[in-house]
């Protein structure tokens, strides 16, 4: 007789369950196997779990005056700790409770992910295949006008070359806004700052691809689709991407830093960052993860396919640093991959969110089948931390598990002669104007534009630190590496829970002069159809080369921008990652970037940014240490800005 292999597989099956149930029955059976004491021992534990997570987000809170947060932590199938803090609207006096709904930002994105992934179950999508097979109407350009192939995978990775984003010029307050069905034709004139599965940057425009993907194939609107088969099966029944209408008195208001409200508004990439929810409903979710894909006694995504998801996507990459803590942009497919810093609870996925003023994080430990999901409506108030220290703690009282100390920063060495040869060079991150590395009487120094110049200190790892008055600038340093052949400038955030490391900035060979062609568009733009401020385009010099850049700066806030023309008459953003290489393009007197449309203003004195003030070799020397911690904070910000989900 022929046993077909499922028929093998459920002959084997049917034994082992046999057997199983067999030997259970020789067990007297526990009420509760976490403990001796059984279920009074793990009532006491989650009583000591709540003592030190209210005093820890007590502390929080008050740092910032916070408005409101939310937070769930989940054991297997139990909900251990969950609770709402402040206030949902202050002008009602409105507490936050377990059902408030908070925008959850980017971990939308997660569903998003789940949903390709059951249409790809199914045999109606091929992740592998080029998106236009079920986007014909897509296209991209490329600098170098050849033709490239961007798969969904690519795409879920962040690894598709895409452009970030693509802002709506129209007035957000009402739904629908231009939405992500529109994106196909705007990215026909488009130009992709990278090619596919060369380097992680993130993008909402990409993955909002994604949920038009969902409606084509699955035939229902994308809003539709999600709710009816991962909100509604694992009992998230208010969750949803229209709260305003389905349940505004569910719906925590938002708050800026000043605790002022937040205008409500709406967005044009839905899949990649609308998804209202509350900690009861991503409870929910947290628990059909680590019950691998089951919900309410129904899979929601075979337990395969959802192990799949987990897969480092960007081992690689040819722009990848290979580093194991190099943790703030690994993806799986849709997930974020936490580094060697949580190594010890086996893999740790999840997601952050960011849609401002609410901001979220989700962490799921799935081998130690524990999750946290943390939520906030507070501008100024990001409640990461919290989610790690939850985490953390979580492991510690239920599984008996410590969290290793985060290694000590090497100590000080003697850098030798080649490797200062090597840092030395001029490099550029996101939102930063370029850096000079030079060597001078055998110390290495970093040179900020138009600031204090910094001493770097060599460390055995072969990273550096910033140096002020003779002590090392905690919680940042950074190393040169060639990378694919390139010299880039990597940087490293260290905090209290986690160490990331990321290729931050590229390497910049400047001209000595700028095209006429080029100067002429010189001037302040202004957008007339949105709330975009005023962009102050113009050349500015690196100090020591004395060779010149563009820049645009942001006239509100003081953001820069470093430019560097390309042979088609348009402009290139400098740096590496998410935003960057990203192209800015003209016709006439009108800039295009990332759906603006600038017009330049009349001639005008040239305004500068604030941090334009002058410094001479000497007066570099004197410059009070404030002012170096004034560039220190401002850089640390800036790289966290380009980590924000």
């Amino acid at each position: 007789m022929n046993i077909s292999r499922n028929g093998l597989f459920t002959a084997c099956g049917l034994i082992g369950f046999l057997a199983i149930g067999a030997f259970s029955a020789l067990v007297p059976h526990h009420p509760d196997i976490r403990g001796p004491k059984g279920h009074h021992w793990y009532e006491l534990k989650k009583k000591q779990f709540e003592k030190v997570m209210d005093e820890y987000i007590a502390a929080r809170m008050g740092e910032v005056n916070a408005a409101g947060m939310s937070i769930v932590v989940v054991d297997d199938d139990n909900t251990v700790y969950e609770k709402g803090f402040g206030v949902a609207d202050k002008e009602q006096d409105i507490p936050v409770q377990a059902k408030t709904l908070f925008h959850v930002g980017s971990i939308t994105k997660v569903f998003t992910g789940i949903a390709i992934m059951q249409l790809a179950q199914e045999g109606l999508i091929d992740i592998d295949a080029p998106i236009q097979t079920y986007l014909p109407d897509f296209s991209i350009k490329y600098h170098e006008n050849t033709r490239r192939m961007i798969t969904i995978r690519s795409i879920m990775a962040h690894q598709s070359g895409i452009f970030g984003d693509k802002v709506s010029t129209e007035d957000g307050s009402q739904y629908p806004v231009e939405d992500f069905r529109t994106f196909p034709e705007f990215s026909q004139n488009e130009y992709a700052p990278y090619n596919p599965n060369y380097i992680t940057a993130y993008s909402n425009f990409a993955v909002s691809l994604l949920g038009l993907i969902v409606e084509r194939v699955s035939g229902k609107k994308y809003e539709e689709y999600v709710y009816d088969h991962i909100l509604k099966p694992c009992g998230m029944n208010e969750s949803g991407f229209d709260p305003v209408k389905e349940n505004p008195t569910l719906l925590a208001k938002g708050y800026d830093a000043e605790g002022n409200p937040f205008p409500y508004y709406y967005i044009n990439c839905g899949p990649a960052g609308f998804l209202a929810s509350s900690s009861d409903n991503m409870a929910k979710f947290i628990k059909m993860i680590v019950n691998n894909g089951f919900a309410q006694k129904r899979s929601i995504l075979h337990p395969a396919t959802l192990q799949y998801m987990y897969h480092n996507q960007s081992v690689y990459l040819p722009m990848n640093l290979y580093d194991r803590y190099a943790s703030a942009y690994t993806f799986g497919l849709s997930w974020m991959l936490e580094n060697h810093t949580l190594d010890y609870l086996g893999k740790v996925v999840g997601h952050g969110g960011n849609l401002p003023p609410y901001n979220s994080n989700l962490l799921i430990a799935k081998d130690k089948k524990l999750g946290v999901f943390v939520t906030a409506n507070s501008a100024n108030f990001y409640p990461n931390d919290i989610s790690y220290y939850a985490l953390e703690q979580a492991a510690k009282i239920f599984r008996n598990l410590r969290k290793p100390e985060l290694p000590d920063v090497p100590p000080v060495v003697s850098m030798p002669k080649h490797i200062k040869h090597f840092y030395t060079g001029t490099y550029c991150m996101m939102y930063e104007s370029p850096i000079e590395v030079y060597e001078e009487n055998d110390t290495l120094f970093a040179q900020f534009l138009h600031a204090p110049r910094f001493p770097l200190v060599y460390h055995a790892d072969d990273w550096v630190s910033l140096n002020i008055d003779g002590s090392i600038v905690p919680g940042i340093r950074f190393a040169v590496r060639n990378v694919n052949g390139k010299k880039v400038l990597c940087a490293e955030n260290r905090g209290q829970f986690t160490i990331n490391r990321q290729v931050a900035g590229n390497h910049l060979v400047l001209d000595d002069t700028l095209p006429d062609a080029v100067t002429e568009k010189f001037g302040i733009y202004i957008e007339t159809t949105s709330q975009m401020p005023a962009v102050n385009l113009y050349a500015d010099t690196i100090q020591r080369s004395k060779k010149p850049f563009i820049r645009a700066d942001n006239l509100a806030d003081n953001t820069v921008f470093s430019l560097l023309p390309s042979s088609d008459g348009s402009f290139v953003i400098q740096g590496l990652g998410r935003g960057a290489q990203e192209t800015v393009y003209s016709t006439g007197d009108t800039l295009h970037y990332a759906g603006y449309k600038l017009v330049k203003m009349p001639p005008a004195p040239v305004m500068r940014a604030a941090r334009s003030a002058q410094f001479t070799e000497t007066e570099e020397q004197a410059v009070p240490a404030k002012t170096q911690k004034m560039v220190v904070d401002e850089l640390i910000k800036n790289i966290k800005k380009s980590q924000q989900m």
